[in-house]
């Protein structure tokens, strides 16, 4: 491994376009520690998941908790792998930290996948959410569209994907790629 390698790698994407599974497979592959940036803030506010600390905070609190831990994970002095959540480029003090302190990676998928993926870990779960709607949650008015997990979806992607441009190093479209695969891609960026 190189001296010069950047120590902290951090990625980021909607919910769904698999960050944490992706993250935890380029840990083991670099030796180098994992750190999932809701399961953080959930450890940190005694709460099963992200989604029940925005439920009991409030959105607002929940994105500041996010930033606070965000600085934290990325000022450690040892190397890490970080997942970050969907709406942590939100931020802009968030999106600087990214930009200046990690190599960040955009997992990109379509809307119909990460759909599908979600539903399939909510399934999994048990719940009907582990997350509320993120909409709903800011108040937002008007917003026909959300109604359906599709409609909530597309209005993040919308408002989100310049941001994840912004901060993103490098974009990896995962739609036709298994964990494995995307793993080896973002080592060789972050390597590279």
């Amino acid at each position: 491994m190189s001296l010069c390698l950047p120590p902290r790698l951090a990625l980021v994407g909607l919910r769904g376009a698999g960050k944490t599974v992706v993250g935890k497979l380029v840990a083991e592959r670099t030796g180098f520690a994992f750190i999932d940036l809701d399961e953080r803030i959930a450890e940190a506010a005694e709460a099963q998941h992200a989604g029940e600390v925005i439920e009991r905070l409030g959105l607002p609190a929940f994105r500041q908790l996010e930033e606070d831990h965000l600085a934290r994970a990325l000022a450690e002095p040892r190397r890490i792998v970080l997942s970050t959540g969907g709406g942590a480029i939100e931020s802009p003090t968030s999106r600087r930290l990214l930009r200046t302190a990690a190599v960040t990676i955009w997992l990109r998928a379509p809307l119909d996948v990460l759909v599908r993926r979600v539903a399939a870990d909510e399934a999994g779960a048990g719940a009907a959410s582990l997350r509320p709607s993120i909409l709903q949650a800011e108040s937002v008015s008007g917003a026909a569209e959300a109604t359906s997990p599709d409609g909530e979806f597309r209005i993040l992607q919308r408002r989100r994907a310049p941001l994840y441009e912004e901060v993103a190093r490098r974009a990896i479209d995962v739609e036709r790629l298994d964990p494995e695969e995307v793993a080896q891609r973002v080592t060789r960026i972050w390597l590279g």
